[in-house]
């Protein structure tokens, strides 16, 4: 459960950081 919490968490990051960067 863990695990598969952290790793939704990581996705999550990576998708904001994503649209920061398509927003410039």
């Amino acid at each position: 459960m863990a695990s598969s919490k952290r790793s939704a968490n990581l996705l999550s990051t990576l998708l904001l950081l994503c649209l920061l960067l398509l927003a410039f």
